[in-house]
């Protein structure tokens, strides 16, 4: 195989930058910890998907008009959120598995290239899923004020004498604002 990729890159021509085809080698090397690497990245990948979706319920949620409307964004936003925190908790759990693994492998063979492979490989995981982590705990966030501002501006339309810290009582208590509608 590598004397074939040797070819391969012998063809290219300097300054082309021709891609070379990436043939699809099945390795053997550390199986069980390739198998669990691909099993945290579905899982990972699943997060951002469902990250995706709950940008877009968010935004059909402030857009709403009808009040069904909002209650069944809010009702599918609440299920996406709940997923991605059982999602994020077994991700946890097996990135913490995967550190003891590391840490035994780093007291037990510390040079060993298989070591270093997998150390490399649990600093990216650990590091996209604080990445993915982060952006779903933003998504709550940008959720909740965006809820508040709409709760807000609803007050102000439905009732213009209302004080600021009335207002305020009303985004702090949505049942609040339930009955002022």
């Amino acid at each position: 195989i590598m004397e074939d990729r040797l070819a391969d890159f012998r063809k290219i021509e300097p300054g082309k930058g021709n891609p070379v085809p990436i043939k699809n080698v099945t390795s053997n090397l550390m199986p069980d910890f390739s198998q669990k690497l691909k099993l945290l990245q579905q899982s990972i990948n699943q997060i951002k998907a469902n990250n995706q979706e709950l940008i877009n319920l968010k935004n059909q949620t402030i857009e709403a008009t009808q009040n069904d409307v909002e209650k069944r964004c809010s009702m599918q936003l609440n299920h996406f959120t709940e997923i991605n925190k059982g999602l994020c908790a077994k991700v946890k759990l097996e990135l913490e598995d995967l550190q003891k693994e590391v840490n035994a492998d780093k007291a037990t063979t510390p040079n060993e290239p298989e070591t270093r492979i997998k150390v490399i490989a649990y600093q990216a995981f650990n590091n996209k899923f604080a990445s993915v982590l982060k952006e779903f705990q933003n998504n709550q966030v940008e959720y909740k004020n965006a809820i508040k501002a709409k709760i807000a501006r609803q007050a102000r339309i439905v009732d213009e004498t209302l004080t600021p810290e009335q207002i305020q009582d009303l985004v702090n208590d949505p049942e609040g604002a339930q009955r002022l509608f």
